[in-house]
């Protein structure tokens, strides 16, 4: 094979026309779609798509929409492939995980992930407050919002420790006792008020 250098391609301002004409026998239709995997949907006397059942996901899904086809593009073939759910294709489901796998997981994340987590239903929100996740919390430099202090101690916090953090309102939303045992509050700035 031959490169042509770019002096030897013509230009656009050359007389050279270019055309297309693309030709595409009927016949061969069934034997391209089988080439790829799919096949031509037929019409039954309702002028409705037949889809075979075992092509169907789940019963409890809605119908696929289908694209009406005009009387004067008969030759117009609309293909689809079956829509399979994701969880199908990778062979798990978050749901059916047990909790305590999850809570293995949610062991390695972060504070800040683990909260992102609490937000996302109200299964993980359950787990990811579950005080075996809250035996240690480290918010050393931070400036806590009101709020801050009041909804994390309650989840079973035994070691505090926030040094040089500003530390606004805790408001307790619980009346249960905390279990904190060590708490480290040195440099941090917070009212006399807050601490009784």
């Amino acid at each position: 094979m031959s490169r042509k250098h770019l002096q030897e391609i013509p230009s656009s301002s050359t007389n050279v026309s270019t055309s297309f004409t693309w030709d595409w026998d009927s016949n061969k239709t069934s034997e391209f779609l089988s080439g790829m995997g799919v096949s031509v949907l037929k019409k039954d006397k309702l002028d409705n798509e037949n889809m075979p059942q075992d092509l169907l996901v789940s019963s409890s899904c809605p119908p696929p929409k289908r694209q009406k086809v005009n009387e004067k593009e008969k030759d117009f073939v609309i293909v689809r492939r079956p829509r399979l759910l994701r969880e199908a294709e990778s062979g798990y489901c978050w749901d059916t995980l047990p909790d305590e796998l999850l809570l293995a997981i949610f062991a390695y994340l972060p504070l800040n992930d683990l909260l992102k987590v609490s937000l996302t239903c109200k299964r993980w929100h359950r787990l990811s407050f579950d005080e075996s996740l809250w035996q240690s919390l480290d918010l050393t430099g931070r400036n806590l919002m009101s709020g801050v202090i009041g909804q994390l101690l309650p989840a079973g916090v035994t070691v505090f420790r926030c040094p040089r953090s500003f530390i606004g309102d805790p408001l307790f939303k619980t009346s249960k006792p905390l279990r904190v045992q060590h708490m480290d509050l040195s440099n941090c700035t917070v009212s006399v008020a807050d601490l009784q």
